[in-house]
């Protein structure tokens, strides 16, 4: 039953039972892997479009340079938003993870404590997601060059951006609930509306 799953003991009670169940779940096969495969496919295209058609030579005397690692960064940040907008909102939960929901009505926990395992919890399934992406971004690394600070600054910006889009996607599903299509539609139109704001 549902109390049994959320009777957390011994060392979960004492850290966070809710970042407990989220890494649990986190590696088992569920609607979050195709989620995440869809990204890398979307990522992979990005590179091949922006791959330099040009000989290296050529590409290297270019005053601008090749632009494969932009692309693929500009790809996975709207991915990762997207995916972490979802998330934020339950629009889709791993299997035998529980909902915020859940964890408020059927344990003790303080909101705050959810809402801090939550996060700690898409941390981590944001740096595996990461860890997905890695080799498409070490090969336009190569390409197109640059500093590892620089890669880990873009890196730990991926990371803030995508925390704050949970944090959108899990107020809006809180504030209004899960009302199939209309969420739906608000969840995407946020995206595009946070992004419309940003580019100007």
């Amino acid at each position: 039953s549902s109390g049994s799953k959320l009777s957390p003991a011994g060392v979960e009670v004492r850290a966070n039972p809710v970042l407990f169940g989220f890494l649990r779940a986190l590696l088992k096969p569920g609607a979050h892997m195709h989620a995440w495969f869809s990204a890398l496919i979307l990522q992979a295209l990005a590179l091949a479009i922006w791959w330099p058609k040009s000989n290296l030579a050529v590409v290297l005397s270019n005053e601008r340079g090749p632009q494969p690692l932009l692309a693929v960064g500009v790809a996975l940040g709207v991915t990762l938003a997207y995916f972490s907008l979802r998330a934020g909102a339950e629009e889709f939960l791993m299997d035998e993870q529980q909902s915020m929901r859940e964890w408020a009505l059927g344990t003790r926990l303080s909101v705050s404590r959810i809402i801090l395992g939550s996060m700690l919890g898409h941390w981590a399934q944001l740096g595996l997601a990461l860890l997905f992406s890695a080799p498409l971004v070490c090969i336009a690394y190569t390409i197109s060059g640059g500093s590892l600070q620089t890669l880990g600054e873009v890196a730990l910006a991926l990371m803030m951006q995508s925390s704050f889009y949970w944090l959108l996607g899990a107020a809006l599903y809180m504030g209004i609930g899960q009302y199939g299509q209309s969420t739906f539609v608000m969840l995407r139109a946020a995206l595009i509306a946070c992004y419309a704001v940003t580019a100007f």
